[in-house]
């Protein structure tokens, strides 16, 4: 499991940011399971991620709002705050595999 942290803000036009959104990309590119904690999805660059997961990968948006899930993929939704929602997403996955 590999976790990348992206931020929002003005850091991202920065060489460094565009170095870090390329690796997300890349990691994004390979995931089985893709996550998205604390985030509607319309909040860019973690939004626009979720076009770079593979079309058999799971993707899950865990947080506490409303959210708007894109119509062209699967999104499975839990709403909760992160500490929860990360604890169901484990009770979720791991009763998948058996």
């Amino acid at each position: 499991m590999k976790k990348l942290v992206i931020l929002t803000g003005a850091g991202m036009s920065s060489e460094s940011g565009i170095r870090t959104f390329r690796e997300a990309v890349r990691i994004t590119s390979a995931a089985d399971i893709f996550v998205v904690i604390g985030s509607s999805l319309n909040v860019y660059p973690a939004a626009g991620l979720i076009e770079y997961a593979p079309e058999s990968a799971s993707l899950w948006l865990i947080d506490p709002n409303e959210v708007t899930v894109p119509a062209w993929r699967k999104v499975e939704v839990i709403r909760a705050k992160a500490s929860e929602g990360v604890t169901i997403l484990r009770q979720r996955l791991l009763h998948d595999e058996s």
